[in-house]
Formats: structure tokens, sequence, C-alpha cells
């Protein structure tokens, strides 16, 4: 009899470990799923800021075989991202410059996730400026390459217009009949052209970095008036009287422009003009 209870014991301490190890597992799978949820859920956000980053994003083999790309990438290069994929990155660049990429790219070869310029090519040929920056990451146990790549073609338009934009400007200004002085707001001198020169008989070297109010083109009772015309930025434009490098007095028409540049905050126009008495 009481080797029927030890066994009704023994049982019921089988059912009631075996009923532990079920809500462990059941707490385990839980647990797994919640982790597989987490993950997928990260997964698909990555995969969404990946696909709305303004740069092209390539995930590569070490050999230059691209795996993904984001949608930026593809539209940058003018290929759907099911045709990015299996493309080299030989392919993606000018045939001369496909020929200096290495067949392997090591950590020592990539740009260590700093960005430089490159030359890069369209799916129709067209040849665009880029920046690219590469770094070799560990995804799943292998060695990928990831390839950020920034289009700067409207940088560099612009950069040209603004380069075309200031050799324009500074033809006008040396070429200018007119004696053009720049000043900054605190009236030092910035820049003058050869009429300037001409006229006063100060060159760019001699004038450059100091301040217009010190008296070199002003007579000694017109210098409160030229303190004043420094600090007003509106134009303005009226006749008085300057002085020459050898000291010579004679009437001039000012025509004052201010506005608000990095480069040339404010500007003084001296014209040769009648004064009037």
């Amino acid at each position: 009899m009481e080797e029927k209870e030890k066994t009704k014991e023994q049982l019921i301490d089988e059912l009631m470990k075996l009923r532990w190890q079920i809500t462990e597992l059941e707490k385990s799978e839980i647990r797994h799923q919640q982790i597989e949820e987490t993950l997928s859920e990260n997964e698909e956000k990555y995969r969404i800021l990946v696909d709305l980053a303004a740069d092209g994003i390539l995930i590569e083999t070490i050999e230059g075989r691209i795996l993904e790309c984001n949608t930026a990438g593809a539209r940058m290069f003018g290929y759907t991202k099911e045709e990015m994929v299996g493309l080299s990155i030989t392919d993606l660049v000018p045939k001369e410059f496909a020929k200096k990429i290495p067949k392997v790219v090591t950590e020592k070869e990539t740009t260590q996730g700093i960005f430089v310029p490159r030359i890069s090519k369209k799916k129709d040929g067209t040849i665009f400026p880029t920046e690219i920056a590469t770094k070799i990451v560990c995804i799943g146990g292998k060695l990928r390459l990831i390839v950020y790549v920034r289009d700067i073609t409207k940088p560099k338009e612009a950069e040209k217009k603004l380069r075309k934009s200031r050799k324009m400007f500074a033809s006008l200004f040396n070429s200018s009949p007119e004696a053009l002085v720049y000043e900054d707001l605190e009236g030092t001198i910035l820049n003058i052209n050869p009429r300037f020169t001409e006229l006063f008989g100060y060159t760019l070297k001699e004038i450059k970095g100091r301040n217009i109010d010190e008296g070199m083109i002003h007579p000694p009772d017109k210098i409160e008036e030229g303190k004043k015309l420094t600090r007003r930025l509106e134009y303005s434009s009226y006749e008085t009287i300057r002085k020459k490098k050898d000291g010579t007095l004679f009437p001039v028409l000012i025509s004052l422009s201010g506005y608000n540049r990095r480069e040339t905050p404010g500007s003084y126009c001296l014209i040769p003009g009648h004064h009037r008495a």
C-alpha cells in the first residue's frame, strides 16, 4: 500500500515538474516571440529610415557587387532598386575610374566613413559629381561594404554661378570710371578700384585695413561728416569735399550703398563732381 502511495506521490511530483517545465517553455517561447517581433520591428524601422534617407545607401560585397540599395540611390543613378541589385560598383563610374577600383576592398581602402569627391555615372551614361563615404561592417557574419553616395550636382552648379558672378563683379568693379571703395560696417577699407587710386593717389596696399574715417581722404572739417556717413546703411547721395594723398581738396559726389553681406557689408562710392558752395 505504501509503495502504491509513493508511486502516486512520485507521479504527482513528476507531473508538477513537467507542468513547470511546460510553463517555462511557454514563457521562453513568448520571450522568443517578443524578441523576434522586436527584431522584426527594428529591422522595419531601419529599412524605412534607410529608404527615406536623402543620400544613396548601397550595401555591397567586398568585391563591389551590390546586394541592397535604397530608393535615393536607385533614383540617383537612374535604375530601379531591382536593377541595382547585382550590379558592380564599376558600373556606376566612368571607365577610367573603374580601372582604379580594387577587386577586393579592404578596410585600408575605404574612406573610413568620410565623404570624398567622386565622379559617378548614371544608367543613361550621364556623368555627374558625387561625394561618397565607405566603410566595412560585419553583417550576418560576413564582411560588407557600406557606401553612402551624395549627388552634389546642384551645389557644384551654384558654386560655378557664384564664381561667375564674382568674376563679373570684379570686372565691373575694376573697370568702373567712378572711384569705388568697399568698407565694412566699422569703416575698415576692404578694397578699392584702380580709379580710386588714380583719383586719390592711394594704392590698395597703402589703404587696405585702415579706417576710412582716419582723415586720409577727409579734410579736417569733414571728418565728422564722414563718420555719420559710415554709420548709414540706406542709399544716399550728396556733394561734398574730399582730400587727395597730396593734400589737394576737390569736389565729389558721394553715393553710399549699404547692404549686409559677409564679404562686403557696406560700400562707399566716390564720384568726381562739382561742389555747390
